[in-house]
């Protein structure tokens, strides 16, 4: 019986040996490796018993790996594995060794022109051919994709207090943006791009625009953080850059939407009616119950910790202390307050006095639920009604009693018009006026 070992070289990163072959092995990092199907290693055989010729296939093979995994980021491409194989495969099927165009355009004029004929005659004209048998390119540049990982390492720390789903909803739209400028316009090093580039990407937008039926809102967003990420790679890479030349006057003229208020009566008949709701979980309803009197925006509601006090049923004005926490941020500063509880909002918490356990710190989840259950069941007066539109109802309601304007900053959590001196309104005095507006719960 012939054993084989497996003998990793000292002198030698990723390579082993096992007899008299060497192989290219190497750890999959942690990040990818729900990409491979639980495999911890790549391992891939070199094709030769030399150790000369070992280790410039293994720089080759780690420097495309290295590649694979950068551009895959952002993309969460998931056939890591296979893409991976196709080159080295395709040059294989074709009796060669893959090179970087570089090596093919070092080796000997006969190897080099067989190559060229093998291609010439070859059925198979793909890119991925091409590259198998005249090599790629090697990437030398600083690209937008480069800069735009440099940029988000640059803001991490800015992120420390946010929650997971506060970081998604920052990570999300930067990364759309990034990937819809490199579909239209190439990974391009940032140092290359120009104004008819920025131009291209503006004109794709307008289309996008036009033909879908989108608002110029998305598109001034994308060119929003592109340039955050230009700005950054200037900056960070000392590039000689017009940053505001390449960006100036691209922005489309936006639309302003508001959601459209419900009316005073169609809360309290339809949306606090109990009945219409039999089918939905407890929580769910009673995030209509909690917003009508309370304004308060659904993820500072889902955000509450009765843990930490900021449920406070027991005081003599029980009240709700939005605040934020190691892991979760506000939206504005002015976002931080204290809102007496009061008829609907009063019972929604009596019913929830250790808050939305299920829906914790997951507004988008229980939104999304709930919006579906009001448009299935016909429980909204239009299709731009959302949940949402209680706060704006609250904003109303109170503005109609002529409520104080600072009253009214300080139950909505909006920034009050002139300079803030002192503590602001006590919660007998919101309660005061919360009192005058609050819906009546049997």
């Amino acid at each position: 019986m012939v054993h084989i070992f497996e003998h990793k070289l000292a002198h030698m990163k990723h390579i082993i040996k096992i007899g008299k072959w060497f192989y290219f092995k190497r750890r999959i990092p942690n990040i990818f490796l729900h990409l491979y199907k639980g495999k911890a290693f790549i391992k891939v055989t070199l094709k030769t018993d030399s150790e000369i010729i070992a280790q410039k296939r293994v720089q080759m093979l780690n420097s495309e790996l290295e590649n694979l995994w950068h551009n895959s980021a952002l993309n969460e491409t998931n056939n890591l594995e296979g893409k991976f194989a196709l080159t080295v495969n395709k040059a294989r099927l074709n009796g060669f060794t893959y090179l970087s165009t570089e090596d093919v355009a070092t080796q000997d004029i006969d190897a080099l022109l067989k190559r060229i004929m093998i291609l010439k005659e070859s059925k198979d004209q793909s890119t991925e051919n091409i590259s198998a048998l005249l090599g790629r390119k090697k990437e030398t540049g600083y690209t937008i994709q480069n800069a735009f990982y440099d940029f988000v390492e640059f803001e991490k720390p800015n992120l420390l207090n946010k929650s997971e789903d506060q970081i998604r909803k920052w990570n999300n739209p930067r990364i759309k943006a990034i990937n819809n400028f490199i579909n239209v316009c190439g990974d391009m090093e940032v140092q290359r791009i120009t104004r008819q580039d920025i131009l291209k990407f503006r004109d794709w937008w307008h289309q996008r625009i036009v033909q879908d039926e989108l608002t110029p809102n998305s598109a001034n967003k994308d060119f929003g953080y592109i340039a955050q990420v230009i700005f950054h790679a200037k900056d960070n890479k000392n590039f000689d850059l017009d940053v505001r030349a390449l960006m100036i006057k691209i922005r489309f003229a936006e639309i302003r939407q508001k959601r459209p208020p419900f009316e005073t009566d169609y809360i309290q008949k339809t949306l606090l009616d109990l009945s219409n709701f039999k089918s939905l979980n407890e929580e769910c309803s009673m995030l209509l119950f909690a917003i009508a009197d309370t304004g308060a925006r659904i993820s500072e509601l889902v955000g509450l910790n009765s843990e930490r006090g900021d449920i406070c049923l027991e005081a003599d004005i029980p009240y709700i202390y939005i605040r934020p926490d190691k892991k979760r941020a506000l939206k504005t500063k002015v976002s931080e307050r204290k809102i007496p509880l009061v008829g609907a909002s009063l019972y929604a918490f009596k019913k929830l006095p250790k808050g939305f356990q299920h829906y914790y710190q997951k507004a988008d989840l229980i939104s999304a639920t709930l919006n579906k259950h009001l448009k299935e069941h016909d429980l909204l007066p239009t299709e731009k009604h959302t949940v949402y539109s209680l706060r704006h109802s609250m904003d109303d309601r109170l503005i109609n009693q002529d409520t104080p304007d600072k009253v009214v900053a300080s139950i909505m959590g909006h920034t009050y018009g002139r300079e803030d001196y002192g503590k602001g309104p006590t919660l007998e005095q919101k309660k005061r006026w919360l009192d005058k507006i609050r819906f009546e719960i049997n």
